[in-house]
Parts: structure tokens; C-alpha cells; sequence
């Protein structure tokens, strides 16, 4: 990413000089752990199997062909091709039982408020993972807003970057545990977008593969990015006066903090602005004629919150301004399946719609989701040691 690809032109001068000044500390998965992370992702659940597996040995290819332009070592280079032959045989064989199953959900079942809920309550630790229909008309609604085009993909990573920079900047003299978390913390970029983004970034790619990036991991890609910690953070002055505990309270609450910075510059950088333009143009093509459903949708302004789930219950709390389509979330999630336990935080950014059937007048609130940011806790199952490399390679690369 360039910054003459952000299409906020407010942005550009900021997010150059946050991209120069944080160097090493905004980053995207190494070749090897991007493997390592979509073969996880492959194994733990069936949703987007065949989607992974296309992407999968779309990978498994470009790290082999352009290994030498990526500094792919020849042992991470058999590391990759082995775990990938395996991830893509045993998806392979889930699949011929998959495309025999019913889809899991009505179209119809948007309009049911006990399906509607837009706080997901909290899954069971062993609760299967399987598509909804609100899931499903949220993604229709993202592909709509991103379009061909991955200016919402841009716009959201110079929010991001900007926002990293500004928020560790800002250090309290008197909170040693602050200070450590900001000093240690990273912005990872992840997932297919960040592949087609960062990754193969100026590394030489004939047209034929730029093409294969760009349908299978740029187009309509979600901007997922993760905090993470160096290893030496707990041997930072003050943090070996903390437990465990209290060190995912500091770590929930610096991520808090995080979203709040991001939220803040939404509105300074007119972000909310330039969406709405997005999402009329957006929703003027999309419709949906499926089981007797004939639906249109449209942004809907709602009173600006802040949704949160951490702990008991939910709580909300109102920022007291203008009604605006866009809204956060923040939400601590834990899953379990086998031996495997994960633990998060995640912070959301969406932009809201609502769809309606022309027929029966009947509406339900959807969104296309923005940008997240995660933060695992330590005591999430770890299957690998993450590797990273920088987003930016230098700070020439964002003024071209």
C-alpha cells in the first residue's frame, strides 16, 4: 500500500509519517506463519473450508515460485510445502461430506429477533461453529461497500497505522505497566488482504499471479489485524509486579484505549463522510431475490455506541453525538475444541444497514464490518511460534 492508494487525503501526510516512525512495529505474518495460521484456521472449523483450501494451494504456489525474491530459506520452503499438502488433504476429504449438507440457516431467519440480535451472545467454550444467517447477509453487505476496489481495505489501514502511532505516543509517567505495553506492542496486519497488500508487495509477480491475489485474497478482503507483545515484555520495569490476571485487564483495557483513539480519528479525518458516500452508492446495486425474499437495503443512522461484552453481561454507553451509521464493538470471546483453547479481545469497527422485504415490510439491522483488532491472551493454546516481517519495508515504499 502506497499512501497515494488511501483515498482520504487528509490521511496521507499522517499515515507517512506514523508508517516512517514506527518502522519494525506494524508488520504482517511471515511466509511461514501465514501457513501455519490459515492451516489452523483450516482444522478448527468447516466455515470457508473450500475458500482456505482454494487459498491455501494458491500459496503453497506463489511461496515456491517466488521463494528466492520472499528470502524463503529451503527448510522453511519444505516446512511450507509439507504443511500445506496436509492442510489441503484433509480439507479435500471434510469437503466430499460438506457439499452434501443442507446450508444451516433460512434466508427468512434475519427477520427473527431472536436471531437478530446484533450482540452475539457468547458461543459455548465446545459450541460448533457454523454460518448464520445474520453472518451471512453481513458479509453480502461488506462485499457491497468494498466493491472491485480495496479503498475501503486503504482507508481503514491509514486509520489504523495513524492511530497505533498516535495511541503509543502518549505514554503516563506514574503507569509502568502502560508504558511496558506500549514500548512491546505491535500492529499485525493478517489474514488474505494483508497477503495480497503486504506480502507479495513489489516482489515481481507476472500478471497471471497478481490476478489470482487480487480475485482470491485482495477483492472484498477484511482488514483483520492483531496487538501483539514482544517476548521479553514481563522482564519491563513494574510488570513483574502483576499476575496473570491483572496482566489481561491491562491488556483488555489498552485495546479499549485503542479503539477509542480509532474511534476519535474517524471523526477527524471525516472517515464517516466518505463511507456514507460509499454505502449510497453501495446499496443502490444490491438486492436479493432468493426463497420469496425480495430485500433492498440501506445505512441506517442509529445512536452512536460503543457495544461491549466482556465479562457477565452487556453494557453500552453512549458517546452522546449525532447519530451516525458507523458503530464499534468490543467483545472478549473464547472457544474450545479438543485440546485446544482460544481467548480474546476483539475490537470492531462496522457501518450499519438495515434490509427490508418489499413484500411484507419486515426489517432487520445488518453491517459490514470495517476493520477488527484482536489481542490473545496468554493463555490461549499456542501451535507455533509467530514469525513476522515488516509491512513496510521502508519509508520510501509509502510515497510511491
Amino acid at each position: 500500500m502506497s499512501v497515494s492508494d488511501c483515498p482520504i487525503k487528509s490521511l496521507e501526510h499522517p499515515f507517512a509519517h506514523a508508517v516512517s516512525e514506527l518502522g519494525d512495529k506494524v508488520v504482517v505474518f511471515s511466509p511461514v506463519t501465514n501457513i501455519d495460521d490459515l492451516a489452523k484456521s483450516m482444522k478448527s472449523t468447516d466455515m470457508k473450508l473450500k475458500k482456505r483450501c482454494t487459498r491455501m494451494k494458491c500459496l503453497a504456489d506463489l511461496f515456491t515460485i517466488y521463494a528466492v525474491s520472499l528470502c524463503i530459506s529451503l527448510d522453511d520452503l519444505t516446512y511450507i510445502r509439507h504443511v500445506a499438502a496436509e492442510a489441503i488433504d484433509d480439507a479435500e476429504r471434510r469437503l466430499l461430506v460438506l457439499e452434501d449438507e443442507v446450508q444451516p440457516f433460512k434466508f427468512s431467519d434475519i427477520f427473527e429477533s431472536s436471531l437478530n440480535n446484533p450482540l452475539f451472545l457468547r458461543p459455548a467454550l465446545d459450541a460448533p461453529q457454523v454460518q448464520t444467517a445474520k453472518q451471512f447477509f453481513d458479509g453480502q453487505m461488506k462485499d457491497a461497500l468494498n466493491g472491485d476496489f480495496p479503498e475501503i481495505y486503504h482507508a481503514m489501514t491509514a486509520i489504523a497505522v495513524v492511530s497505533f502511532y498516535e495511541f503509543t505516543q502518549v505514554v503516563p509517567e506514574d503507569d509502568e505497566v502502560s508504558r511496558a505495553l506500549k514500548k512491546s506492542a505491535k500492529l499485525v496486519f493478517k489474514g488474505g488482504a494483508a497477503i495480497g497488500h503486504f506480502l507479495f508487495k513489489n516482489k515481481g509477480l507476472s500478471e497471471e499471479h497478481k490476478g489470482d491475489l487480487f480475485k482470491l485474497f485482495m477483492m472484498n478482503g477484511d482488514n483483520d489485524t492483531s496487538i501483539v507483545f514482544d517476548d521479553d515484555l514481563m522482564s519491563e520495569p513494574g510488570m513483574n509486579r502483576i499476575d496473570e490476571h491483572m496482566l489481561h485487564c491491562s491488556q483488555t483495557i489498552f485495546l479499549q484505549d485503542f479503539m477509542s483513539c480509532i474511534k476519535a480519528n474517524f471523526v477527524r479525518y471525516q472517515v464517516e463522510e466518505w463511507l456514507e458516500n460509499r454505502a449510497r452508492n453501495a446499496t443502490m446495486f444490491w438486492n436479493f431475490d432468493k426463497e420469496g425474499l425480495k430485500l433492498e437495503a440501506s445505512p441506517y443512522k442509529h445512536g452512536n455506541m460503543m457495544i461491549t461484552n466482556c465479562g457477565d453481561g452487556y453494557k453500552y454507553r453512549d458517546t452522546s453525538r449525532e447519530k451516525s451509521p458507523v458503530y464499534f464493538t468490543f467483545n472478549k470471546l473464547e472457544f474450545s475444541k479438543d485440546a485446544d483453547y482460544t481467548c480474546f479481545v476483539l475490537g470492531r469497527a462496522k457501518y450499519s444497514y438495515q434490509i427490508m422485504d418489499e413484500d411484507s415490510g419486515k426489517r432487520a439491522a445488518v453491517s459490514a464490518e470495517l476493520l477488527d483488532v484482536s489481542l490473545s491472551f496468554s493463555t490461549s493454546t499456542k501451535h507455533f511460534q509467530n514469525t513476522y516481517t515488516r509491512a513496510f519495508q521502508n519509508a520510501l515504499c509509502v510515497c510511491r
